[in-house]
């Protein structure tokens, strides 16, 4: 049986700790095969999928055999080719498009957002 996972990524229309916005408008991709890294780097499962719901960023996907559920909360690596501009402030921007390349676990969230975080499903 294939074990399914969800997890809410990055709120829209938020700046995050790293100057980065995500426009409410946004359209959300995955990379073919991208890939669920957990705190040790390794491949623990796969990205299939990812859209905007309720104001956040939530992706889907599956878990490899014999994998657990990353614990933590889950970062994502966007294409560098995604879509952007600046804002009024000149080291902020905004992204228009995101395809997510992968999600990790291992490094912090860029927005601090209690919601960020995994789920079994």
């Amino acid at each position: 049986m294939t074990r399914k996972w969800t997890a809410v990524l990055a709120p829209v229309g938020i700046t995050g700790l790293n100057a980065q916005i995500i426009a409410s408008s946004a359209e959300i991709t995955v990379t073919d095969k991208a890939p669920l890294f957990g705190v040790d780097g390794n491949l623990v499962g796969e990205v299939t999928s990812a859209s905007i719901q309720d104001g956040y960023i939530v992706a889907e996907g599956i878990l490899l055999e014999g994998q657990s559920l990353p614990t933590g909360r889950p970062t994502f690596d966007i294409d560098p080719w995604s879509r952007h501009t600046f804002t009024e402030n000149p080291m902020e921007f905004r992204f228009h498009d995101c395809e997510i390349c992968s999600v990790r676990i291992g490094f912090g969230p860029a927005w601090d957002d209690p919601k960020i975080m995994f789920s079994d499903r």
